[in-house]
């Protein structure tokens, strides 16, 4: 199911999905926390401290937030992708 598909048939708040160009699957920190946890102990780590370092550096833009949230959305399809 894709996530547009999800967020439209649970009712998701906190999480928007958008298609065509500059599109993507976009969430609330904390979402976006638990789903890196889902994946693995260390790549939530990895998330959280990333996330902090920008956010102490004052350089927590949107291409940051959209970077961190393509490596989550990257390694949720290799993992559904795994039989």
């Amino acid at each position: 199911m894709s996530p547009k598909k999800w967020i439209e048939t649970t009712t998701a708040m906190g999480i928007i999905s958008k298609s065509g160009r500059y599109g993507g699957t976009f969430a609330h920190k904390n979402i976006a926390f638990e789903f890196a946890s889902w994946v693995s102990a260390e790549f939530k780590l990895y998330i959280i401290k990333d996330y902090q370092r920008l956010k102490s550096d004052k350089l927590l833009n949107q291409n940051k937030l959209l970077f961190i949230l393509g490596l989550i959305k990257e390694k949720l399809y290799q993992k559904s992708t795994i039989p």
